[in-house]
C-alpha cells in the first residue's frame, strides 16, 4: 500500500497545487513579507489563558535549527518535556510529570489521538507542515474541552503566502537514512489559497551507543531462561519507511469571513525496536490470538480531513467552527522470537473519530470578551487478534459546553472559565458501557507593571476520561471515574536590559482518581481509580540576544512526581527527570556567515522503570551548522548525541548513539 501511495504522490501534489491559475509573486518580495493569516483566528487560543499559565512557543526557525523531521523531534528541547521511546517503538512525550495520555495534542485546534490507548505516535506528524507549536502547561483554556489533564500541545500548521512559493529538500544520514520533502504554495489575500506538502522518509536502522552493553533478560511466556535479544551495534528491527501527504485549502470571502480545509494521509511501515527488559510471547489459545513484542507494523495509516471557518457578523460578535473526521488502520505482525522468521499472528486495529466544535466570541466592551462553545465527538475502535478471530467493537462519545471570559482592569487581566463534559461509553469490547460527567472551572490573573514585569497565577481543575484500553483488560469491563487534577500555577516574567527575557514559575498538581493497573486477590490484572499523584516543581527559562550574532538560552526545570496513594505498588512516576537543564547557543560565524547551534540537554534522576525506581542520568549535546546561500539555496549539517551517550529513554529502550545527517534545500 505504501509503495502505491509513493507512486501516486507527485501526481497528487501537482494536481492539487497546479489546478489553479498561478501568478508568481513580485520579484524581490520575500516569503516572510507575503505571509497572511487565513484560518489563524480559528486555530489559535485568542483568550488570555496563555498569559496565566506556563507556556512555550517553538517557532519554525527553531524547528529547522534542531533538524526536526517529526513533531516529536521538534519538542525535544522544550523545558519540562521529556521524549521517551515506548516499548511499541513510538515516541511519546512526558509534560511536567504527565504522560502523553494526559496531554491534549491538537493540530490547528483539532484533537489528534488514538482511540484505544490515547497517545498518538508523534512520529506520524511531519515537521514540514508545522508553522509553530504552542505548549501550555497547567491552566489551558476550557474551550479546548476535556483530556488536557497536564496541558495542551497545539501544533499550528504553516500559513499560506501571497503568490507562489515552495521548497524542495533532500536529507542523507547514517543508518541508510534518506528523506525527501517538497512544498508548493499558491495564495491570494482575499481569495483562494493552497499549500501542499510531500514528505518521504526511509531508514535501514538506528544504532546503539558504542558503550551499550547487551542485557540478558527473561521473556514473559518463555520460562525463567535469560535471553539477549539484541547484541548492540545497529538496532535490529528499527527500519522505517513513511510517506506523508498534507494539503491545506482555504478561501477568504471577505475580511470577516473565511473557510479552510486540511486533508492528510500519513502512511508508515516500520519495525518495532526490541526492549532489553520488557518482552513477552503468548501462543494462540481458544479465546485469544498469539501475540509477541517481536513484531513489525506492515501497515500504519492515518487519513483525515479537518474543516474550519469563521464569520464576523458585527463589531462585537464572531462565529467560528471546526469539524474533523480521522481514520486510523494498522496491522501488526507478531513473530515467534527476535529472529523475525516465523510469523504467529496479524492483529488489526481499525479506528475512526469525528466531531465538531462551534464557538461564539463576543466583545462586551468593559465586560471583556466572552467565548462560548459547544462540542461533540465520537470515537469507534475495532480490533481483532488475528485474521480468523472475530472483531471486538468499542464506541464512546463526549459532549462539552464551555464558557470563558477575559476582562482587563487597568494593569490587571482576569480570565475565568467553566466547562461541562458528558462521557458516554456506549460499547466496550462488544459489551454495554456506562456514562459519567465532569465540571471543570478555572480562574487566573495577570498583572503587568510599568517597568514591564509581569506576574501571573491560576487555579484550574482538569479531567481525563478513560480510554478503551483503560476500561477493558482480558475481556473484563471496568467502570472507571475520570482522572482529575487541580493545578496551581504562579510565576513572573521580565525583560532584563532590553535583551534577556526571564521567566520563573512554580506549579503544583493534585491528581486524584488516577487510573492504574493493579491486581485483585486472585492475582488477576484489573484497572482501578486508586492512585493519587502529587507533582510539583519550578521552571526557569531565559533567552538573551547578546549581540546581533550571538544568542543564548538557558532553562532549568525541577519536577517532583510521586504516587502518594495509601495502597500503591511503588511511589515513582516513569519518564520524569527530577532535574532538567537545557542550554542553547546560536552563533553566526563571520566571513562564512553560517549559523552554528550548540544544544545541551541534561537530565538527572530520570525514572526509566517505575517498578523498581531505577533512575538514569544523561547529558546529550547536539550540533547544527546552517548556511544560507543566494537565490534560496541552503545547506545544513546535524550531529546528534555528539559524545555517544548511553542511557535509557524508556522501559528497556536504550538510547540512540552518535548519528549525523546533511540537508540540501531550495526555497523559492
Amino acid at each position: 500500500m505504501l509503495r502505491k501511495t509513493i507512486a501516486c504522490a507527485p501526481a497528487l501534489l501537482l494536481c492539487v497545487c497546479g489546478g489553479s491559475h498561478i501568478v508568481m509573486a513580485e520579484e524581490g518580495q520575500g516569503v516572510e513579507d507575503r505571509i497572511f493569516t487565513l484560518g489563524e483566528i480559528v486555530v489559535e487560543d485568542n483568550s488570555g489563558v496563555q498569559d496565566i499559565a506556563i507556556s512555550n512557543t517553538i517557532t519554525a526557525e527553531e524547528i529547522k535549527a534542531v533538524g526536526a523531521t517529526t513533531a516529536a523531534e521538534a519538542l525535544r528541547y522544550v523545558p519540562g518535556i521529556n521524549i521517551a521511546r515506548t516499548t511499541k517503538g513510538e515516541l511519546n512525550i512526558n509534560l511536567q510529570g504527565f504522560s502523553q495520555k494526559d496531554v491534549l495534542i491538537l493540530i490547528d485546534g483539532v484533537p489528534y489521538y488514538e482511540t484505544q490507548n490515547g497517545p498518538l505516535d508523534l512520529q506520524q506528524i511531519p515537521a514540514a507542515i508545522i508553522g509553530k507549536i504552542e505548549v501550555t502547561k497547567g491552566a489551558s483554556s476550557v474551550l479546548y474541552g476535556p483530556n488536557a489533564l497536564g496541558g495542551v500541545v497545539n501544533i499550528i500548521t504553516q500559513k499560506g503566502v501571497e503568490g507562489v512559493a515552495g521548497s524542495a529538500g533532500l536529507e542523507l544520514g547514517d543508518g541508510g537514512y534518506h528523506r525527501g520533502v517538497a512544498t508548493l504554495n499558491y495564495g491570494h489575500e482575499g481569495g483562494f489559497s493552497i499549500l501542499g506538502t510531500i514528505d518521504y522518509t526511509s531508514r535501514d536502522n538506528l544504532s546503539f551507543s558504542d558503550d551499550y552493553e547487551p542485557q540478558a533478560t527473561s521473556i514473559r511466556g518463555m520460562g525463567r531462561s535469560l535471553y539477549i535479544v539484541d547484541a548492540g551495534g545497529d538496532k535490529d528491527n528499527s527500519d522505517l519507511e513513511s510517506l506523508n501527504l498534507w494539503t491545506r485549502l482555504g478561501f477568504q470571502f471577505t475580511e470577516d469571513a473565511e473557510l479552510y480545509a486540511s486533508l492528510y494521509r500519513f502512511d508508515m511501515e516500520r519495525g518495532r525496536p526490541f526492549s532489553d527488559s520488557h518482552n513477552k510471547r503468548f501462543y494462540e489459545s481458544a479465546t485469544s490470538a498469539a501475540f509477541t513484542t517481536f513484531g513489525r507494523y506492515d501497515k500504519y495509516e492515518d487519513t483525515g480531513i479537518d474543516l474550519g471557518g469563521k464569520v464576523r457578523v458585527s463589531d462585537w460578535i464572531t462565529f467560528r467552527g471546526l469539524a474533523f473526521y480521522h481514520k486510523h488502520t494498522d496491522e501488526y505482525v507478531s513473530y515467534e522470537d527476535w529472529t523475525m522468521t516465523t510469523p504467529l499472528a496479524v492483529s488489526t486495529w481499525d479506528d475512526d473519530s469525528h466531531g465538531a466544535s462551534f464557538f461564539t466570541d463576543m466583545d462586551l466592551n468593559r465586560f471583556g470578551t466572552l467565548s462560548l462553545t459547544a462540542q461533540y465527538r465520537e470515537d469507534k475502535h475495532r480490533q481483532r487478534g488475528d485474521e480468523h478471530f472475530p472483531w471486538s467493537d468499542s464506541e464512546s462519545d463526549i459532549s462539552t459546553f464551555a464558557a470563558e471570559n477575559t476582562v482587563t482592569f487597568g494593569q490587571i487581566t482576569a480570565v475565568a472559565g467553566i466547562s461541562y463534559s458528558y462521557f458516554d461509553a456506549e460499547k466496550i469490547d462488544n459489551a454495554s458501557g456506562y456514562n459519567t460527567e465532569t465540571l471543570d472551572p478555572m480562574i487566573g490573573i495577570t498583572w503587568v507593571g510599568e517597568s514591564g514585569v509581569e506576574l501571573f497565577g491560576s487555579i484550574a481543575k482538569k479531567t481525563r476520561f478513560p480510554t478503551f484500553s483503560d476500561m477493558e483488560t482480558d475481556g473484563v469491563i471496568f467502570i472507571l471515574d475520570p482522572e482529575k487534577n487541580v493545578n496551581y500555577t504562579i510565576g513572573a516574567k521580565y525583560r532584563l536590559f532590553g535583551k534577556s527575557m526571564v521567566s520563573l514559575s512554580g506549579f503544583y498538581n493534585d491528581v486524584t482518581d488516577r487510573i492504574a493497573e493493579s491486581q485483585d486477590a486472585a492475582g488477576n490484572d484489573i484497572m482501578t481509580n486508586l492512585d493519587e499523584v502529587e507533582i510539583y516543581g519550578v521552571e526557569f527559562t531565559s533567552g538573551t540576544d547578546i549581540t546581533d550574532r550571538l544568542s543564548t538560552r538557558l532553562d532549568y526545570v525541577y519536577t517532583h512526581a510521586r504516587n502518594v496513594s495509601a495502597i500503591r505498588a511503588n511511589q515513582y512516576i516513569e519518564d520524569v527527570p527530577e532535574h532538567q537543564g537545557i542550554a542553547d547557543i546560536s552563533y553566526r560565524i563571520p566571513v562564512v556567515e553560517a549559523v552554528l547551534n550548540v544544544r545541551g540537554n541534561l537530565k538527572l534522576n530520570n525514572v526509566v522503570n517505575d517498578e523498581d525506581g531505577y533512575m538514569e542520568d544523561s547529558f546529550v549535546i547536539d550540533l547544527s551548522l546552517i548556511k544560507e546561500f543566494d537565490k534560496g539555496y541552503s545547506l545544513s549539517a546535524y550531529v546528534y548525541n555528539l559524545f555517544d551517550e548511553d542511557y535509557y529513554e524508556g522501559t528497556g529502550m536504550a538510547s540512540n548513539g552518535l548519528s549525523f545527517k546533511v540537508l540540501a534545500q531550495y526555497n523559492f
